[in-house]
């Protein structure tokens, strides 16, 4: 390698070479390197398992520019938690919609849908002895 003098240096002189163990191959995923942790889960939930996995990886500290990120089943799992949340969401506002074009009011409706969770335990008590 030549110097600022255009003399050869020693790779000695200016690194230290020694032999340590490292990964056979390297991963990526998006230009970053990526490992992969593959579980089972033994009579676990998967949403319980991820809550733990969440947890310890919270505990590690990791430094800024690594993140833990979950695929496959987690993925599926919170993927479809938001879809349900957001079709609840949607699903109240079109029911909103319907009785407040049904009724030609703004407050009917809420106070018929406010009374509706009310209502259910009422209802299961109701068909119980009939089911």
């Amino acid at each position: 390698m030549p110097a600022s003098n255009q003399r050869a240096i020693r790779v000695g002189e200016v690194a230290q070479l020694r032999l340590e163990n490292g990964p056979a191959s390297i991963n990526r995923l998006n230009r970053q390197r990526q490992i992969s942790v593959f579980a089972n889960l033994d009579k676990i939930p998967l949403g319980e398992a991820i809550t733990r996995a969440r947890n310890k990886v919270a505990e590690m500290n990791m430094k800024p520019g690594y993140e833990a990120v979950f695929t496959g089943s987690a993925r599926t799992l919170t993927t479809a938690t938001n879809d349900f949340a957001l079709a609840m969401g949607l699903a109240v506002v079109f029911i909103y919609m319907v009785l407040a074009s049904q009724f030609n009011s703004y407050v009917h409706p809420l106070t018929i849908m406010t009374a509706l969770p009310l209502s259910l335990p009422a209802g299961l008590l109701a068909s119980w002895p009939l089911g």
